[in-house]
């Protein structure tokens, strides 16, 4: 599963973004943070999306997958 690492490792990289952030900056990167996670289940096939999500997903997937 490339994606599901490719997020993951987006994901890790964030929050060691995160950690060297202003306090503003860092809430609003965990927020992001925050979405970007709700997309593991259905990487995996655990869930389905809602239509915002699946546009969501769209953009993220076209920003992990070159």
């Amino acid at each position: 599963m490339a994606l599901e690492t490719d997020v993951k490792a987006l994901i890790d990289k964030a929050k060691l973004q995160k950690e060297k952030m202003g306090d503003d900056s860092a809430d609003l990167f965990g927020t992001y943070i925050d979405e970007v996670e709700q997309f593991l289940p259905y990487i995996k096939g655990e869930t389905e999306l809602s239509s915002s999500q699946k546009e969501l997903y769209k953009r993220l997937k076209a920003a992990v997958i070159p």
